[in-house]
């Protein structure tokens, strides 16, 4: 049976769930509707701020200083993002699927400096191997 106070904790864990589900969706719907690109990184970077915040809290004990440690935490990844990939594919005249050509480009980056490390490192231990 149901209590009051189970159901006023799940009001309440439902209103703050479904608050922070409508200011994810408010800010998918505000970058598509701005430059018609489907924009996914809300999700990450949301996803981010609630780790910093959740380790932040596990420092410091205080809910208020974890809040405002993932918000800052979230701007200075926002600005580090921007610095690094966005100028720099920001003038190569990107098509109507700008957003999804920069996250093919920074992926094929990623990629190949990926096999190039695996190359680097399959190389010396051949080298490692043959000197025994």
């Amino acid at each position: 049976m149901i209590t009051w106070p189970n159901f006023v904790s799940q009001l309440f864990n439902g209103l703050a769930s479904g608050a922070l589900l409508a200011l994810i969706s408010s800010g998918l719907t505000i970058i598509y509707g701005t430059l018609g690109v489907l924009n996914l990184a809300h999700g990450a970077m949301f996803m981010l701020g609630g780790y910093a915040g959740y380790v932040a809290f596990q420092m410091t004990g205080s809910y208020v200083i974890a809040v405002v440690a993932g918000a800052l935490f979230l701007v200075v990844v926002g600005g580090l993002m921007e610095l690094v990939v966005i100028r720099r594919f920001r003038f190569d005249r990107m098509p109507s699927i700008g957003m999804i050509n920069l996250k093919g480009k920074v992926a094929g980056k990623l990629k190949d400096q990926m096999s190039v490390d695996l190359e680097n490192e399959k190389t010396n231990s051949e080298r490692t191997s043959g000197s025994r």
